[in-house]
């Protein structure tokens, strides 16, 4: 119903990385986010890959200010997809 006010978190679950500051993951969950940081699990240190897979693995969004680091990620990751796919074409047509 409309105006009903519910306990449940909002659709989208974050995990904040360490770029965002402390503050925003426990403002977030104020607002009914499911947020949880780097600060608060004290994954500290972590490569943008670990933080990217733990985010995946626990069906979280990846929140951070250090999107360049990530786009460049995506763009090896889709380059590796590629060369495997253009592989396993070769591979085929040779069979």
């Amino acid at each position: 119903m409309m105006g009903e006010e519910t306990n449940k978190p909002l659709f989208i679950r974050l995990y904040l990385d360490e770029d965002v500051f402390k503050a925003i993951a426990p403002a977030l969950r104020a607002r009914g986010f499911d947020a949880i940081s780097v600060h608060d699990l004290q994954h500290y240190g972590w490569s943008d890959v670990q933080h990217l897979a733990y985010a995946a693995g626990e069906g979280r969004a990846l929140f951070t200010f250090n999107a360049a680091d990530y786009i460049a990620l995506h763009k090896v990751r889709e380059r590796e997809e590629t060369a495997r796919w253009y592989y396993r074409c070769q591979t085929a047509s040779h069979s």
